[in-house]
């Protein structure tokens, strides 16, 4: 009777044993959670369709060869924090402008939301509703059921040049930061003062 005892517990705990490790091995708090994709620097943006303010379809390769493009990404419509994200983009749109660059807001908010958002705020620019987060998870940075805040700079070819999967607003050193790109990014479609003066002495 002993012996199949002890037969039986060692089964048992042959069994649970690959249970056990991979219980180990799991950092803490990943349980029933798959890793997030990683935007990187220097790769493609992933592509997407989505609807704007207005229902028209927005396609992010629309862009290419034509315009750099901002990927905004904020958690709500009408919250203090977001109204106050999408103002300053707003108040400062000019320098987007000027370096080429077409920004597009993006949450999880429906068409109809964003339309009376984008009205409140007089927004420049287009605000898309990822309402089915098709596009925040594929950028990795779906938090629950919405948007977490961050910003992707695309170039015209498609490439990631700047990525900050979590945009601070209670300092400037992440605006600072996307502004420097921004900046960059224009300087490399300016043509030089030198290579102008000589297309003038032509």
């Amino acid at each position: 009777m002993n012996t199949r005892f002890r037969f039986a517990a060692t089964a048992v705990l042959f069994l649970a044993l690959p249970v056990l490790l991979t219980a180990e091995e799991k950092p803490k708090g990943s349980e029933g959670k798959s890793e997030k994709p990683k935007i990187e620097v220097g790769k493609p943006a992933p592509d997407f369709t989505l609807k704007d303010e207005a229902g028209k379809d927005v396609k992010l390769s629309s862009f290419r060869g034509k315009k750099n493009v901002l990927i905004a990404f904020y958690p709500k419509d009408f919250t203090s924090g977001c109204t106050s994200e999408l103002k300053r983009f707003r108040d400062e749109h000019g320098v987007f402008v000027a370096n080429n660059v077409q920004v597009l807001g993006i949450s999880t908010d429906a068409v109809e939301s964003h339309s009376k958002f984008c009205t409140e705020l007089k927004l420049p620019f287009p605000l898309l509703a990822d309402d089915a987060h098709k596009a925040s998870n594929e950028y990795g940075i779906l938090a629950g059921k919405v948007s977490g805040r961050s910003v992707f700079l695309v170039d015209k070819e498609g490439i990631v040049r700047h990525a900050d999967a979590q945009y601070d607003l209670k300092s400037d050193d992440d605006y600072n930061a996307l502004v420097k790109e921004v900046k960059a990014l224009g300087a490399k479609e300016k043509p030089k003062k030198g290579a102008e003066a000589g297309k003038d002495k032509k």
